[in-house]
């Protein structure tokens, strides 16, 4: 069943409740495939098919299909997800934690990925000082990078210890 353009080119949910429970099946399961064309984790799926007014009972029954098909996998997605935030945004354990957790990953999910990944905090704060630290003679320069490492996730300790270790 189609659905009519407003105004805004968006377009509008059809009337559910002249639908059959298979017509509404196949609706949601066509939303949910089109919303997993990008990796998702089940939350944000439950989420979503909430949010379109999806009945429990055939949302349950789209997930389920969606974890034995493997379009869902919270495991391989904090695997890749921490890894791309380590390698590509030089983020911090505890700054892909918090974003994780927000995604609906629990935490045996996200220790057991953060045990298989190589990088240490360390190892990703030493390479944003080398990166970002133009001036290592500039006390001020240093002092701005600590900051920005800190509010990032990166323990104080850490990061003055590799200021101090590198850099005086």
């Amino acid at each position: 069943m189609r659905g009519r353009t407003g105004r805004t080119g968006r377009k509008k949910t059809p009337d559910l409740s002249s639908m059959s429970a298979e017509e509404q099946k196949a609706y949601f399961q066509n939303k949910m495939l089109n919303l997993l064309s990008r990796r998702k984790t089940e939350e944000e799926v439950r989420q979503y098919l909430k949010k379109q007014q999806c009945p429990e009972e055939i949302a349950d029954t789209l997930i389920a299909m969606a974890l034995d098909y493997r379009f869902i996998d919270d495991e391989a997605y904090a695997r890749d997800y921490i890894e791309d935030s380590r390698t590509l945004k030089n983020r911090s354990r505890k700054e892909v934690r918090y974003e994780l957790m927000h995604k609906g990953i629990s935490a045996d999910i996200l220790d057991a990925a953060f045990e298989e990944t190589l990088l240490s905090d360390e190892d990703t704060a030493a390479q944003i000082i080398r990166k970002r630290l133009k001036d290592p003679d500039d006390a001020q320069e240093r002092v701005k990078l600590a900051s920005y490492l800190v509010r990032r996730g990166f323990s104080y300790e850490i990061v003055s210890r590799l200021l101090k270790e590198e850099y005086s």
